[in-house]
Parts: structure tokens; sequence; C-alpha cells
């Protein structure tokens, strides 16, 4: 998969390895953040987050489909979005 995606213009964009991994540190200490809040606030925290990761990671997924790219480019770049949901989701749902 070459990584690049274009808009509905044509503008074309190369997804760099950087956005990848800011975006996914940035996402996992939000979801963090989210978790930490909910265990104060209420006591199914843990059920609550959980929905709310999995609605996220899955709603990630559609602005994939929705720019042009190639369907291996379209299925490398779901699995990047999802791969981080796959581990985060467990290790958070385990208590620390």
């Amino acid at each position: 998969a070459d990584y690049q995606v274009a808009d509905a213009t044509g503008a074309g964009e190369m997804v760099g390895l950087g956005p990848v991994v800011v975006s996914t540190a940035v996402m996992v200490l939000l979801g963090w953040g989210v978790l930490a809040l909910l265990e104060r606030f209420t006591q199914s925290a843990r059920g609550i987050w959980t929905v709310l990761a999995i609605a996220a990671a899955l709603l990630s997924i559609v602005p994939i489909f929705l720019v042009e790219a190639s369907g291996a480019t379209q299925l490398a770049l779901t699995v990047l979005h999802l791969a981080p949901a796959a581990v985060v989701v467990p290790m958070f749902r385990r208590q620390f």
C-alpha cells in the first residue's frame, strides 16, 4: 500500500509515520483521560468507556472510505485505525 489518499477535489496527500504516531498517542491519552473521569463519577465506568472506545474506533474508519485511495491503501489504513483499539481497549479494561 502506498498510503496516498486524495480528497474530493483530487488533491493528493501521503500519510506518513509521524502523523500516525502522534494522532494515535493523542487519542490513547484522550481515551485514558475519559476513563479516569468516568471512574470518578460512575460505578460502571469501564463498561461505558468500552462502548465509547469501540464506537470511536469504528467511526474513525468512516473517513477512509470517503477519500480516493486504492483498495490496499484503504485496507491498510483501516488496520492502522483498528489495531491500536485492539490493544488499548483490553489493556484499559483491566484493573490497574
